[in-house]
């Protein structure tokens, strides 16, 4: 969100908020692993009530005189089938017992998770056109514009009717472990040494006890020209995934009362943002980059869209950046 927001500064410099008019305003806990559902799922009992668990005959029952199956190859297939719907039902069931033993702000950043995941899995897919799941696990319909597809770089905007789109991003980084960017990105001394152009402030505000690696960060970005910085308080989670992966979740804060807002910013909010770090077949580290952030102020949401455009000639770029500060802090080490 840092990148589009200073290469709107090229958008507004070649008039288009000229023409506009538009005014501006002068003013540590244990990781856990969540394995999300690719899908939302009925519970057991609800599978029954709405009879996708049925175990009654069926279309088994159907048999006429020109069937060749004999009638015990008949009941071993019935039989085949209820055994498969027990098991079914045995497995719905453990998980909705094991989801009923979550805590609340558990379900809620595994339901941040499984949005991020959805948005990248319908980019990935090639399709234009698509579901993903929103943080509040509600089907939304999104139209995938690809703005970027090269070798080691890609880049999607997702359109959702009447809401901020969706930048997604995904970029290779070769020599480096999923630790080594996880840190990169996620310790604010290090990410302020490799990509501080995009931040005049990064800082922890304060950690959060509960089950789920958590803590509170505020950033200060840049604007372009005489353009107002933008800031964001943000709530930021860091969970495990089942491949050997890393996540890192963020989310605008509602209560602003630790960094309240200034005439000197104005606050961009975060719907919902964040990475998802896993390994490749070749070895390669995959940075996928979700983020649904309004700027604020004045800017409309297609300019707002634009912007994100013009950001694509910096992702690449920035990847080789990250790459580099990784394998030059591996070295200061050995």
């Amino acid at each position: 969100q840092a990148s589009r927001f200073r290469s709107l500064g090229l958008l507004c410099w070649g008039g288009c908020l000229k023409r506009l008019q538009l005014p501006w305003p002068n003013k540590s806990s244990s990781t856990i692993i969540i394995e999300p559902d690719p899908e939302p799922e009925l519970s057991a009992y609800e599978e029954l009530e709405s009879g996708l668990l049925n175990v009654s005959d069926g279309e088994d029952d159907f048999f006429d005189a020109r069937s060749e199956m004999s009638e015990n190859d008949r009941l071993a297939s019935k039989s085949s089938k209820v055994s498969r719907q027990s098991s079914r039902l045995e497995k719905a069931a453990s998980k909705a017992t094991s989801r009923s033993t979550l805590s609340p702000e558990t379900i809620e950043v595994s339901q941040r998770l499984e949005s991020l995941l959805s948005i990248k899995k319908l980019c990935h897919s090639g399709k234009t056109s698509g579901s993903a799941t929103s943080k509040d696990c509600k089907s939304m319909d999104v139209e995938v514009e690809t703005l970027l597809q090269v070798a080691g770089a890609q880049m999607w905007l997702c359109h959702v009717k009447d809401d901020v789109d969706i930048g997604c991003s995904t970029v290779l980084v070769k020599g480096v472990t999923v630790t080594e960017v996880v840190e990169a990105l996620h310790n604010p001394e290090e990410r302020l040494r490799w990509d501080g152009g995009n931040f005049r402030t990064f800082e922890v505000v304060s950690a959060v006890n509960g089950p789920v690696q958590q803590d509170i960060i505020y950033c200060v970005m840049p604007a372009p020209g005489m353009l107002t910085d933008r800031d964001v308080l943000q709530d930021r989670w860091k969970v495990s995934l089942d491949d050997g992966g890393q996540a890192i979740l963020l989310q605008s804060r509602l209560d602003n009362s630790l960094r309240p807002e200034t005439s000197q910013r104005i606050r961009a909010f975060t719907h919902v943002s964040g990475y998802l770090i896993c390994v490749t077949s070749d070895g390669s580290v995959e940075i996928t980059a979700v983020s649904q952030t309004n700027l604020g102020g004045s800017i409309p949401a297609w300019v707002q869209s634009q912007g994100r455009r013009l950001a694509k000639s910096k992702l690449l770029p920035w990847a080789r950046k990250l790459e580099g500060h990784c394998q030059a802090v591996r070295q200061r080490k050995d």
